[in-house]
């Protein structure tokens, strides 16, 4: 992949517009597609997104008791290296 292929928010807002002047169908499918792409990317199980909280929480149920704070900071530092 190229660098040139790659884009941030101002990219995905332009993208946006493009599509736009192809219809509201259009439009609201590409609303979709980033609405369901951030939600995937949102539940990885990283400890800095939802998707890492939920894993502490599902391992609170487990063991009974919550996970060290100190383990927590830990693995959310550690979780994007």
């Amino acid at each position: 992949m190229k660098v040139e292929q790659l884009k941030g928010p101002v990219g995905i807002a332009h993208m946006g517009t493009v599509i736009a002047s192809r219809g509201p169908t259009w439009l609201l499918f590409f609303m979709a597609l980033i609405s369901v792409n951030l939600a995937v990317i949102n539940f990885l199980p990283m400890p800095i997104v939802d998707g890492g909280q939920f894993l502490f929480l599902v391992i609170e149920q487990v063991r009974g008791k919550p996970v060290p704070m100190a383990v927590q900071n830990i693995a959310t530092i550690a979780g994007p290296c």
